[in-house]
This record gives structure tokens, sequence and C-alpha cells, in this order.
């Protein structure tokens, strides 16, 4: 038995000698391949932070109307005989089922805080990565392994992003 355990250690021990890793270097060409890649991720922080603007300024179109015009009507209704209100109130009630169905079916404020979301995603990519070059080339992670990690954070952002 001891021969046998003896037989599994020297096994072991020779298969281990094949993990000998070396590490790929950091070169200008990997600095390079950052630097355009900070670029892409800026440009996309950057579109899906105009997305957030564009649909918090469509969400606020929408929800003043909606949230206005009763009371305007409420108000009028005091004013106005009974004949014009009539013709008013069915119509301005109307007009506020249609602006409220609008912003229930394109939900712009979900869409404001999703792309924000994704816009600080981005960003902070873009910081990681301005970190990483930073630093001097003796002091940095091996090239392979943050070039591993940040693309496929890069990779995960994009197919989660919503569309532009």
């Amino acid at each position: 038995m001891n021969n046998e355990l003896q037989e599994i250690l020297t096994e072991k021990s020779e298969s281990s000698k094949d993990d000998l890793r070396t590490e790929e270097q950091w070169r200008c060409e990997n600095e390079d391949f950052f630097i355009l890649l900070q670029s892409d991720i800026i440009k996309k922080a950057k579109a899906h932070d105009e997305a957030s603007h564009k649909n918090k300024k469509m969400y606020i179109r929408t929800a003043i109307p909606a949230m206005v015009a009763p009371i305007l009507l409420t108000n009028l209704s005091i004013f106005c005989s009974s004949q014009t209100n009539e013709y008013i109130q069915p119509i301005g009630l109307s007009l506020v089922g249609i602006i409220n169905v609008f912003q229930t079916i394109l939900n712009f404020s979900k869409k404001k805080e999703i792309h924000n979301l994704y816009a600080g995603k981005y960003m902070e990519l873009y910081n990681e990565i301005e970190k990483v070059l930073i630093r001097r080339k003796k002091h940095r992670d091996p090239f392979d392994v943050t070039l591993e990690r940040i693309t496929t954070r890069k990779q995960n952002l994009d197919d989660g992003a919503p569309y532009l």
C-alpha cells in the first residue's frame, strides 16, 4: 500500500511540471489596444447618457400635460356653462387618457434609468482601464489576464445594454 501511495505522489509531482506559465508582457501594441477600447467605451457611455437625457425630456413633456389637464378641466368646469362642459370635459379627459397610454407603452422613465445605469457602467470600465494604463508596466497585472478581464466585462456590458 505504501508503494502505491508513492507511485501516485510521483505521478502527481511529474504531471504538475507541465503547468509552468509564462505571462505575456506589456508592449506598446497592447497599450494601444486598450486606448482604442477606451475610445469605444467613451462613445458608448456618451450615447447612453444622451439617450437618458432624451428619455427624461420626453417623460417630462408627456407627464406635465397629463397632470395639468385634469386640474385645468376641473377649474374650467366651475366657470363655464354646463353646455360647454359637455364637450370640453370628455375631449380633455380623452386627451389625458391618450397621453397616459403613450407614457405607459413607451415607458420613458424606465428607459431613462436604464440608459443612465449603462452610461455609468461604461464609465466605470473606462476608469478601470485608465487605472491599468497609469501604472508602470512592472506593477501591472499580466497583460493576458488583464485583457481577458476587461474584454469579458466589455462584452457583458455590450450584450446587456439597451438598444440605442
